[in-house]
Parts: C-alpha cells; sequence; structure tokens
C-alpha cells in the first residue's frame, strides 16, 4: 500500500510593530534602507514571504506571511535581533536598540492590499494625521 503524502497548508498573514528603545528616532534616512533590508533577509530565511515593510524614526511596520515553521515570537526575537546587530555593527555612532516588546495582528488576505498600502505610506500617514490606532500599537507599556 503508498504511504499517503500529507502536507501542511498554512496561511497566515501577520502585521508586526515594534519601537526603538524609549522611541529615541534612531532610524534615519542614512540607515533605513539597510534595517529594513536585514529585517526583510531574516523574515526570508525564517522562510516568511514579507509583504511590506515601512515606519517612521521610532518605530516598524512589518507586513509578512508565516510558514508553519517557526512560531510568532520566535520570528519576531530573529527580526528584532538582526536588524539591531546589523544596526550597531553598521552605525556605530548610534547605539541602536529595539523596545522589548512588540504588537502582532493576524490578518485576513482580504485586508492585505490595504494593510500593505498603510505600512508603505507610514510616512506620509503620520504627518497628515491618519494613521489606524489599531495597528499602531507597539507593545509598549
Amino acid at each position: 500500500m503508498e504511504q499517503e503524502q500529507l502536507r501542511t497548508r498554512l496561511e497566515v498573514y501577520v502585521h508586526i510593530v515594534w519601537a526603538t528603545y524609549c522611541r529615541q528616532p534612531l532610524i534615519r534616512p542614512d540607515n533605513e534602507r539597510i534595517l529594513h533590508h536585514m529585517i526583510q533577509k531574516q523574515a526570508r530565511l525564517s522562510g516568511c514571504a514579507i509583504i511590506a515593510t515601512g515606519g517612521l524614526a521610532d518605530h516598524i511596520h512589518i507586513l509578512l506571511k508565516m510558514p508553519s515553521t517557526i512560531s510568532l515570537s520566535e520570528l519576531t526575537k530573529r527580526l528584532k535581533g538582526g536588524s539591531s546587530r546589523s544596526q550597531s555593527q553598521g552605525f556605530s555612532e548610534i547605539n541602536f536598540r529595539w523596545q522589548s516588546g512588540y504588537s502582532a495582528t493576524s490578518l485576513h488576505r482580504d485586508l492585505i492590499p490595504r494593510v500593505k498600502n498603510y505600512v508603505l505610506t507610514q510616512k506620509d500617514r503620520h504627518a497628515a494625521g491618519l494613521i489606524w490606532d489599531e495597528l499602531e500599537v507597539t507593545g509598549e507599556k
């Protein structure tokens, strides 16, 4: 008898937000691109499909599709750890640190285009006061 091959299907979309330590404006034009690149790289290495990254000088938003092979807490630890190490090594004049907490919200796939647009237009939205409070929670006390 042929053994049936079982596969796992997981479709989990997550919006993750966290802030810099004490909300210091540590994400600057000279380090922002590298920071986003390192987060995207860590996510890909963890099996995630990155949909969008964005943010301001004191916080970051990530929208991604998670695999079944990693927990959300482990994934966030990898994203934060890898990106802060890259910043500390590449920009030694700043002591780059993230806050200890984060906020994560699971999303239905129908919301992905709207949340992707929200993440990619962070600077414009904040400048115009057009933020979604529920997507701005960073896990701070």
